[in-house]
């Protein structure tokens, strides 16, 4: 729940990955993804197991495509559940399943500072290989949300990493930022003027006043 820092009570409308592909193009895949809340913060044994209340958010069909590379990374897919998903204030359990008819080399950015909190097992040739712990790290995810009425944020967008030394939200229709350690953060509109620049030392928390509108803070799109 600290990581994700979404609302309780808060509906998940979409989900998405990134990464980078440089090798496929136009690879047809037909993929899933299940929600579940949940008390564990890990795996406990390693498979696949959801709970018994666990939520199919998304299911169909998708075309992946040459995105990113290894020093950029860039959105692979995205899915957007027409329910919702509600948001118990616990951890969160993500079942992510793809299937196609052609091999692929898609690469998910990940989160190293996680290691082997989430499990993974190749198909090949309708044959189903181990499951096995991730020892690189946790796939990021990109997470779309609305809040409660009553919280002071009403669109969000939340990240499950840690990989920048400071989190952002919005609170009180402010921008904010908290540092992990000193860093500098630029704030920009979504047409590319920069509308603030604040350095931070490590372990400070600073509000910004701007506008309602949308605003790009390093990779993080965040609404006021």
């Amino acid at each position: 729940p600290d990581m994700l820092r979404i609302p309780k009570g808060s509906s998940i409308t979409s989900i998405s990955y990134d990464g980078y592909c440089t090798a496929q193009k136009s690879v047809d895949a037909s993929m899933s993804v299940t929600l579940a809340n949940t008390d564990a913060s890990s795996f406990t044994a390693i498979s696949p197991a959801m709970p018994a209340d666990s939520t199919a958010f998304w299911t169909g069909n998708v075309t992946l495509d040459a995105v990113g590379s290894p020093e950029s990374a860039d959105r692979i897919v995205k899915f957007s559940g027409d329910k919702g998903f509600v948001y118990e204030g616990k951890s969160l359990r993500v079942a992510l399943s793809s299937r196609s008819k052609r091999a692929s080399d898609f690469h998910f950015l990940i989160d190293r500072t996680r290691k082997d909190q989430s499990i993974y097992r190749y198909w090949s040739r309708g044959d189903a290989g181990e499951w096995m712990a991730n020892t690189e790290g946790t796939p990021v995810m990109r997470i779309e949300f609305t809040a409660p009425a009553q919280d002071p944020v009403a669109v969000g967008e939340a990240f499950a990493d840690n990989a920048l030394p400071y989190t952002v939200r919005a609170v009180d229709g402010c921008l904010e930022i908290e540092a992990a350690e000193a860093c500098r953060v630029a704030v920009y509109a979504p047409t590319g003027i920069r509308v603030a620049d604040v350095s931070l030392r490590a372990g400070e928390c600073r509000r910004i006043s701007l506008p309602k509108g949308i605003y790009l803070v390093g990779s993080r799109k965040i609404m006021l």
